[in-house]
């Protein structure tokens, strides 16, 4: 009684900290908007930066392989995507640069690197 648990065609999302969580259609997940520096949290999907800024990686091995998220420069500024800690994205220690309006889809190993397939 008073429990939601959604319908087979839905996955829970947040928008973002502080948002709580709904029930969402496949397909349709969250945008956030970023301005200022950002930690990545594991209701995120899709971050649109809309700024000069830096967005810090979850820890690979903090979410199931698999796991993804989605970048996105969209006002042709210099995004840094930084991995947290000894994590690696593409099996390189360091930053990843994204500009001009380019986007990333980093996908989590399970354990310590943050794959790129876009």
């Amino acid at each position: 009684s008073g429990t939601n648990f959604g319908t087979s065609d839905q996955v829970l999302a947040s928008s973002g900290p502080g948002s709580p969580p709904e029930w969402k259609s496949r397909g349709e997940f969250p945008r956030l908007a970023v301005s200022a520096a950002y930690t990545v949290s594991q209701t995120n999907y899709y971050i649109a930066a809309t700024a000069t800024l830096t967005n810090t990686l979850l820890a690979a091995n903090s979410v199931p392989a698999g796991r993804h998220f989605v970048v996105k420069d969209v006002n042709g500024n210099v995004i840094t995507i930084r991995p947290n800690g000894s994590d690696t994205i593409d099996g390189v220690a360091g930053d990843f640069v994204l500009a001009g309006r380019a986007s990333r889809t980093l996908v989590s190993d399970g354990t310590s690197n943050w794959e790129i397939v876009e």
